[in-house]
Order: C-alpha cells, then sequence, then structure tokens
C-alpha cells in the first residue's frame, strides 16, 4: 500500500501563503484596512510556518510486507517494522488526516518521525494504511505495546491550542 504524494497539499499550501503575501503588500492600497500592517506580516509568518512544516516533514511512503520504504527522490530507505516505536492518524473531518509514525533510525543512533498522508480518509476510523501498516508492526514485533501511543484527543487539544491561542492574542491587541 502507498500513501498519497504530498504535491497538492504542498502546492495548496504555497498558493494559500502567496495570497496572504500579496494582500500584506497590497493592503496599504485599501480604503478601509482591515486591521494593521504589523497583523498582515504575523499572518504571512503563521502560514509560512505551516508551510515550511509541510514541505519538511511530509513524506510518501509504501508499506511492503517486508519493511515500510520511505520514498525520496530517487532513494526507497527501508524502515524495519521491529524499529518503529509507535504508529499514529491525526483524523481531520475538514483537512487531510496524517500518519505519524516514530522508528528508531540506525544510522542517526537516534528516534526519527515521519508523517505522511494516507489515499483514503475516514474520520470515524483509522485509515486502512494505518491499519495494515499497524498489523504489520505486531507481527514483526508482538511486544508492541498500543498504549505508548499517543492519545488522538490530547493531541487535538494542544493543535487546538496552538492555533486558535495566537489568533486570539493578536485579535485582541488589534482591538
Amino acid at each position: 500500500m502507498k500513501s498519497r504524494k504530498p504535491t497538492s497539499q504542498i502546492i495548496l499550501s504555497i498558493l494559500v501563503t502567496g495570497v496572504i503575501v500579496f494582500v500584506a503588500i497590497n493592503g496599504g492600497n485599501w480604503p478601509n484596512l482591515p486591521c494593521e500592517k504589523w497583523f498582515m506580516g504575523v499572518a504571512v509568518i503563521y502560514s509560512s510556518t505551516y508551510t515550511a512544516f509541510l514541505i519538511s516533514r511530509i513524506r510518501w511512503v509504501e508499506a511492503a510486507s517486508d519493511s515500510l520504504y520511505v520514498l525520496k527522490k530517487r532513494e526507497r530507505l527501508p524502515v524495519d517494522y521491529k524499529k518503529i516505536k509507535w504508529i499514529f492518524e491525526l483524523r481531520n473531518s475538514r483537512g487531510p488526516s496524517l500518519i505519524c509514525l516514530k522508528y528508531y533510525d540506525q544510522k542517526m543512533l537516534a528516534y526519527r518521525l515521519i508523517v505522511f498522508l494516507p489515499k483514503n480518509r475516514e474520520f470515524s476510523r483509522d485509515s486502512d494504511l494505518t491499519v495494515y501498516i499497524r498489523r504489520l508492526i505486531l507481527e514483526a514485533n508482538p511486544v508492541y505495546d498500543r498504549n505508548i501511543e499517543p492519545s488522538s484527543w490530547k493531541v487535538n487539544v494542544v493543535l487546538f491550542l496552538a492555533l486558535s491561542i495566537p489568533v486570539a492574542l493578536i485579535w485582541l491587541i488589534c482591538l
């Protein structure tokens, strides 16, 4: 099974950032400026951070029965299922669902995190790709413990706070 190529998400993020940059640059030409120019600068920085995350973190993977392959430009980097610490799917009802996987890298001698997009998404349960990879992890590593996987409600609360607190603070400052 393969994940979805992240190209469309990256292009969409760059376009959104471009529109925000355009509005920030041309904001002074409006007769009634909706907010201060520095607010637009903060919005550009905020959206650029999201775009940088997508470009730097999202990978394209292929799950085979022998190992998980991270596909880069011309390389297929294998990740042994025994080395995977946990897998977690962040389900999103409106946007893309993200699958996060933490594994031990023998070359770097450290844990690494990769993020990828499933081809299909279902809000009520894990995607087929997550279920398939988790099944292969359990076959390769019978002592794998699902209790160490991140809690979905805690991750959603942290994301909500990380996104809403800066927006609320900026809104309060603009008043």
